[in-house]
């Protein structure tokens, strides 16, 4: 039978099997309702403000979800990671990746294979820095990312996905099948001008061919 344990019954600690639902700051940045937490195995520990949770966890404020294998979560910091087979699903995208790290409530590290999907956009990489409250993406290591109107590839990625404006460097390669067009660089600046469109600037070593049409 699950189990609900709110927050003024935390104060005796908790070890058990089914539901853990507190009220704190979750790791999707929003601080306003409570952290539902489900696994196989849950500890909670009142004096450090601990949970641990193990086998098939499942987090959820809100509309956010954050699976995995298993989770470790500071309440009070609101630092923790979750390993194993990670899944985010947030504002209308999923992440998967092998790691997320969470740092204050606002923030997510993932590491391990990191691949992320909207309706939008999609991008993998290494390693992936994202800001809740900003909305502010930062990626290292080689970096896919794939638009209605081409795929850029680089070492390095940074930009909001509020504005869609982005920033890549380091062995930058561009395509774009919709307007015939290859390009590379040391760095590209992508510049959203709607319709899920944009202006590309290439700087340093900077090529762009046109690819001509076939007419036939």
């Amino acid at each position: 039978m699950t189990k609900k344990i709110y927050a003024w019954v935390l104060a005796l600690g908790f070890v058990g099997i089914g539901t853990l639902t507190v009220w704190a700051a979750a790791p999707s940045g929003n601080s306003n309702g409570p952290i539902q937490v489900t696994a196989n195995v849950l500890t909670y520990d009142r004096d450090s403000q601990l949970l641990n949770a193990s086998g098939q966890v499942i987090a959820t404020q809100g509309n956010d979800t954050l699976k995995g294998d298993l989770m470790e979560y500071h309440l009070d910091s609101q630092n923790g990671f979750v390993t194993g087979n990670v899944i985010v699903n947030r504002a209308g995208g999923v992440m998967t990746a092998a790691r997320v790290d969470l740092r204050g409530g606002d923030t997510y590290i993932a590491s391990g294979g990191v691949f992320y999907q909207s309706p939008t956009e999609s991008f993998s990489a290494p390693w992936l820095e994202y800001t809740v409250s900003t909305q502010f993406v930062r990626t290292q290591g080689r970096t896919k990312l794939v638009r209605s109107d081409g795929v850029i590839w680089a070492d390095q990625m940074e930009g909001s996905q509020r504005t869609g404006n982005m920033i890549a460097r380091g062995n930058v390669d561009f395509q774009s099948d919709l307007h015939q067009v290859t390009g590379s660089g040391d760095r590209l600046d992508y510049q959203k001008s709607g319709d899920n469109q944009g202006t590309v600037v290439l700087t340093g070593n900077a090529q762009l061919i046109k690819r001509r049409k076939n007419t036939l």
